[in-house]
This record gives C-alpha cells, sequence and structure tokens, in this order.
C-alpha cells in the first residue's frame, strides 16, 4: 500500500499552515496580557473601598516639582535654540549657503516634549540635508553656526564641539543645543562607510523626529510628562532600569497612563503601578514591520512612506528576504545609538 501525507498540513506534522507562518525572517510570537484591575474594571466591578493614597500622590507631585527646570534654566535653553534655530532657518533660504544643502530643521528631544529634567539644560535639534553628510560637512556647518552667532552683536562666546553625528553649542549661562546631523531618507541607500556618517547615526537621528511627532500628538496630556520625569529619575537611580532608551520611557509613561479601558488619563499614582510580572510588552508605534523609506516634509505630517519605493518592492517581492532582518535591526540598533548619544551629555 502506497503511503500517503496527509494534505491538511502541507508542512508535515508539527508545522503550521503558510497562512499562520509570520513573514519570512520575523519569529512567531504569542503575546498575552496579565490581568489587570484598571484594564477590566467594567467586568470586575470594585469590592473593596478605594485605598486612600493622598499622601502617595502629594510625594509623586513633589518629586516631580523637584525634577522640573527652574524658570532661570527654561528661559536659558529657549533663547539658545532661537538663536540657533534663527540660523539655521537663515542659512537655508541665503544663496552663499547652498553647498551646505540644508533641508529643513526640527526641534527634538526632551525640551521639544517638556520633558526636561533640572540641572540638564539640553535641547537637541535635528538637522536635515539633501545630501549624504561627511564629517567634513559637520565640521563646516558647525563652524557656520558658530560664526553667525558671534557676529549677531554679542560679545559672548559660543564654544562648539563637533561629533560624528552632529556638534553641540554652548551658551555662557550653562545651556547646551546638540545639533543632530540626518539626511533625507532616499539618500540612505547611496552611503558610502569610507566617505559619509554612519548610517545607524543618521537613521537614529530620522527616528527622533518620528518620536517627537508621535509624543506630540498621543502624549500631550500632564500624567504623562510627569510620568516621563519620574522614570527618568528612577533610571539614574537604580542600575537595573540603566536599559531605558528615552523613548522607551516615553512609551513606557503614555502606556502607564493612557492604556486603560476609558482611555481617559489615569492619576499619576494609580499610573505607577504598571510594573506587573509577565506584562505585555510594548510595540513600537514609530516602527512596523515593513521598514520603507521615510520622507520628512514642512506639512501636516512628519514623515510618509515613499511611493517609488513601494514600486520597488513590488517588482523585487521575493529577492533579499534574509536582508529584511538586517535591515530591522540596523535602523533599531541604530535608533538606541543615537538615542544613547544623546543623554551622554545630560549624564555627564
Amino acid at each position: 500500500m502506497r503511503r500517503t501525507r496527509s494534505r491538511g498540513m502541507r508542512g508535515g506534522p508539527g508545522r503550521m499552515p503558510p497562512f499562520m507562518r509570520g513573514p519570512p525572517g520575523q519569529k512567531f510570537v504569542v503575546s498575552h496580557s496579565t490581568f489587570d484591575p484598571a484594564m477590566a474594571e467594567s467586568f470586575f466591578p470594585r469590592t473593596t473601598p478605594v485605598v486612600e493614597e493622598t499622601a502617595f500622590t502629594q510625594a509623586l507631585l513633589k518629586r516631580n516639582q523637584e525634577l522640573t527646570p527652574n524658570e532661570q534654566e527654561q528661559t536659558s535653553v529657549q533663547n539658545l535654540v532661537t538663536k540657533v534655530t534663527t540660523v539655521l532657518d537663515n542659512l537655508i533660504v541665503t544663496p552663499d549657503a547652498a553647498e551646505l544643502g540644508l533641508e529643513e530643521v526640527r526641534a527634538v528631544g526632551s525640551h521639544k516634549k517638556g520633558t526636561m529634567l533640572l540641572g540638564h539644560p539640553v535641547a537637541d535639534l535635528a538637522v536635515i540635508l539633501k545630501k549624504l553628510p561627511a564629517e567634513s560637512d559637520i565640521l563646516a556647518l558647525a563652524t557656520r553656526v558658530q560664526k553667525a552667532l558671534k557676529d549677531d552683536g554679542s560679545a559672548s562666546e559660543y564654544p562648539m564641539q563637533s561629533n560624528e553625528g552632529g556638534f553641540n553649542i554652548s551658551s555662557p549661562d550653562g545651556a547646551l543645543v546638540r545639533v543632530l546631523i540626518t539626511t533625507l531618507p532616499k539618500n540612505l541607500r547611496d552611503a558610502d562607510p569610507a566617505k559619509h556618517v554612519d548610517v545607524k547615526l543618521l537613521e537614529g537621528a530620522l527616528a527622533t523626529i518620528r518620536h517627537a511627532r508621535w509624543f506630540e500628538e498621543n502624549a500631550f496630556h500632564t500624567s504623562t510628562r510627569l510620568l516621563v520625569r519620574l522614570f527618568k529619575d528612577l533610571r539614574k537611580r537604580f542600575p537595573g532600569l540603566q536599559g531605558l532608551t528615552p523613548w522607551l520611557i516615553d512609551l513606557l509613561a503614555h502606556r502607564a497612563a493612557m492604556v486603560n479601558s476609558s482611555r481617559q488619563p489615569l492619576p499619576v499614582n494609580v499610573a505607577l503601578g504598571l510594573f506587573l510580572p509577565g506584562s505585555l510588552g510594548i510595540i513600537d508605534p514609530c516602527e512596523s514591520g515593513n521598514l520603507g523609506g521615510v520622507i520628512v516634509t514642512p506639512g501636516q505630517k512628519a514623515y510618509e512612506k515613499q511611493q517609488d519605493q513601494e514600486d520597488e518592492e513590488g517588482e523585487g517581492e521575493g529577492e533579499g528576504e534574509g536582508d529584511e532582518e538586517d535591515e530591522e535591526s540596523s535602523e533599531m540598533s541604530g535608533q538606541e545609538q543615537a538615542e544613547e548619544k544623546m543623554e551622554t551629555t545630560q549624564e555627564s
């Protein structure tokens, strides 16, 4: 008798049928959510009185007040940001600065999000160039910005420090503006490691633009900003939390305050009870499984998918599937590298 294979499972016993398998290069992950009374309030009504947590709430609010920058620091940072942004905007439209190739300037980081900490008067700007930058291009732009700041009629000195991914500008009163250099996403595929800035740094700077836009649209509640400061404080004080990047802290604070059955901001004392054993991981809302190119525009949207890239993907479908996982890990590591670089000066 001829032995035949069952048609029920094409891959043989123990293998999932094709329609249940994940995309090539991605692992099949079964995730679950732990039981959380805040999420199941409509199904499990409270049977005991609400615990009085006024003292705990006041302690959290007091700590947040201690972590909030004073008016002098905020004014100092804002003044320097305004000056540097004005210089960069002028370089975009100045004919004799065309060789620099500036496309756009975006405010990113904790100053943009309103989550700065006391004692760290640091702001971040992302500068998008029309071309792939080399280290010499960064140095030329930094020198031009420093010269323009000195020529504005003030007697102040503005120390400048250039690095691989951008440059820093300081003011006499201690404020610091970090400028992250990147390029249009369509240029990334043409990067030459021997001549241009590391692609991971360029991708990381683009990611900070997406993160700032997402935070502005989704995490504008006071509870979220308050939790971000508290989580940053915990990260500095406990070694076990050192792995939290600024972007992970933003997502964690938003999930703690907003992800509940009512979709309304939770009180800070309730939101801080997020840490439950075996809780579900947080999905990055700014990154999808298909890491296509993005275009940063000054319009309503901060990013949009390239139309021409969709056509290329359709023509080359099925080719280079093994490269997708490498591309995803490259972009994620680039984001982490850029975010940790942004935090280096703050911690020091």
